[in-house]
């Protein structure tokens, strides 16, 4: 799926699993701002957003299976209106 470049708003329900874990690791939401080994850390552009409790938690959506890998390894922390995306297939019925 092409990126249009625009920032696109996620399902409550579809976010929700897969952003309190990320949260959880990341530190939660009152986590420091982040110190990123910019050598070995990967840092995604903004992709996603979706509204939690009324914030706005701004996303970078791991994409591949190599970026979803590597994920938030070597980031101790992330901003608290920040989180990674693993999107993943849709499972089947």
């Amino acid at each position: 799926m092409a990126n249009s470049g625009r920032q696109r708003c996620l399902n409550f329900d579809t976010v929700l699993p897969v952003l309190c874990l990320t949260l959880a690791i990341a530190g939660g939401p009152a986590a420091a701002t982040p110190v990123v080994d910019l050598t070995r850390a990967q840092v995604l552009p903004i992709a996603a957003k979706a509204r939690l409790a009324g914030r706005v938690i701004y996303l970078e959506v791991a994409r591949t299976p190599s970026a979803q890998a590597l994920g938030l390894m070597f980031r101790p922390a992330l901003p608290a209106n920040r989180g990674m995306l693993f999107p993943g297939d849709r499972p089947s019925r």
